[in-house]
């Protein structure tokens, strides 16, 4: 009854305040993955620099956003529980390698790709993917689904969930600044924009965010390996806009899904 009383309390928040409600699970988790690291480097004695570190507190974290979906019931409107259809999949590949090519392009001007022992060793692969599922789960998977479930598996209010998510998805790579180049940052905030929307798109027209956590896991381990060929690679303003621009195809793709009315969301979630 406790438990059921302060859902309630939470669920009553979120209709009435969904913009403060969605900030406060961002920040929420944020701080759960400070904790997290704290104790990891405590409990197991290392170090942030540590292989074994990243993984774990990402471990810790992603646990923590599952057990909020789960209290929530929120695990199928999320699209968790539910590995997507090979329509979806396929439809995703396709993008996916879409969006390799014209970042490959953008930002390195040549396709060729050698994969150095650095890129797969270690837990570099595991750590990445687990990037991105948290990422995933924080942004198309719980925010994206609790401003839908206030604001209407409407036309207008799914494109309104879509659009605030992308900006919050966005403003988080601003924390990149602090520890790098602002003007890289500069770039990546606007990359994470426009590629929330048709990520987004996907999620909602199939009802699964794993296709999404694949094309963001192997994005940024592709990303990160071509650069390894490079000392002290960064990406300069011409290349993040020259992404942005070649990445545009998917973002109207991404909105006509949403306009066109034919998303998962409006029949297979409702009543989660």
């Amino acid at each position: 009854m406790i438990k059921e009383s302060i859902l309630k309390k939470i669920k009553g928040i979120a209709v009435r305040r969904p913009f403060l409600f969605v900030i406060f699970l961002i920040l929420s988790s944020l701080i759960v993955e400070v904790v997290a690291g704290i104790l990891t480097a405590m409990l197991l004695h290392v170090k942030q620099a540590d292989p074994v570190f990243a993984p774990v507190v990402l471990l810790i974290t992603t646990l923590y956003l599952v057990f909020i979906l789960w209290s929530f019931a929120w695990l199928k409107a999320a699209g968790v529980a539910s590995l997507g259809s090979w329509k979806g999949w396929g439809m995703t590949l396709v993008l996916l390698i879409y969006y390799l090519l014209e970042l490959i392009f953008s930002f390195f001007g040549k396709f060729t790709f050698t994969v150095p022992i650095a890129a797969v060793s270690g837990l570099r692969v595991p750590s990445m993917f687990l990037v991105a599922v948290f990422e995933e789960l924080l942004f198309r998977g719980f925010v994206l689904c609790a401003l839908v479930s206030v604001w209407g598996a409407t036309r207008k209010g799914i494109l309104k969930a879509v659009i605030i998510s992308a900006f919050l998805f966005s403003a988080v790579h601003a924390l990149n600044a602090i520890a790098g180049n602002s003007s890289e940052a500069l770039g990546q905030m606007a990359i994470a924009l426009f590629e929330s929307i048709w990520l987004a798109a996907i999620v909602l027209r199939w009802g699964s965010i794993w296709p999404v956590v694949f094309v963001h896991g192997v994005t940024n381990w592709v990303l990160q390996t071509k650069a390894l060929g490079y000392a002290d690679y960064y990406g300069t303003a011409s290349s993040y806009a020259f992404a942005v621009l070649l990445g545009l195809p998917l973002v109207a793709l991404g909105v006509w899904w949403i306009l066109r009315g034919s998303l998962w969301y409006q029949h297979g979630a409702r009543g989660t």
